[in-house]
């Protein structure tokens, strides 16, 4: 197929060989990604890095990402937001850093149809948050250390309950400590990675 042939629209885009030659053999696709992926402790790096931990442990890492879509994964039949956040930051931090996570409503774009909601919704079935509790922003590679991360999955008829987003003043955001007491509460599940899987799935009332 010429450059020139339209392409039938598609959700899914087939994984890249990382050996795939650009420059004329010059440097391959894998360059590419070394040169703009490296600093995984980077916000917008480490967010996209947050979505592959949940996506390979739910074992649908095989796809590529859809970016900007209302939903970061689709995992059987169900869709699924995940949000990022760390300890540290790749700028010298404050004295104190907020750790929190985002839960606005929106008008997110539907792949399927490439189309917009029509209203403002929390699209997916579950959120997962996730957690990186490096200190040491200096370490590049140290988001990569599963150890440290912690993940809290809560259903999204759970914030919607506890936070609605049609008020006056919808909440957009959610701390840590709001986090924990949901988990307190019984409504939302605390795990490392090797149980993300176990939670996840209790979330959407899948059975084992």
């Amino acid at each position: 197929m010429s450059e020139e042939t339209p392409i039938p629209w598609s959700r899914e885009v087939n994984p890249a060989d990382p050996q795939t030659a650009i420059f004329n053999g010059e440097r391959t696709l894998a360059d590419f990604w070394s040169w703009a992926y490296s600093d995984l402790v980077s916000n917008d790096v480490r967010g996209v890095f947050g979505e592959f931990l949940v996506a390979h442990a739910l074992n649908i890492a095989e796809n590529t990402r859809v970016s900007w879509a209302a939903y970061d994964l689709e995992y059987e039949g169900f869709y699924i937001e995940v949000k990022t956040t760390g300890d540290a930051q790749a700028w010298k931090p404050p004295e104190k850093l907020s750790t929190g996570w985002g839960i606005g409503a929106s008008k997110g774009w539907l792949p399927e149809t490439d189309t917009y909601e029509p209203k403002p919704t929390r699209s997916a079935h579950t959120y997962v948050f996730c957690h990186w509790k490096g200190v040491n922003p200096a370490h590049q590679f140290a988001p990569a250390d599963l150890d440290i991360w912690d993940f809290y999955v809560v259903a999204t008829s759970v914030l919607n309950e506890r936070y609605p987003w049609k008020t006056v003043k919808p909440k957009k955001t959610l701390s840590l400590s709001e986090v924990r007491t949901l988990v307190n509460d019984g409504v939302a599940e605390h795990t490392s990675f090797d149980g993300l899987k176990a939670c996840v799935n209790n979330a959407l009332g899948i059975k084992p």
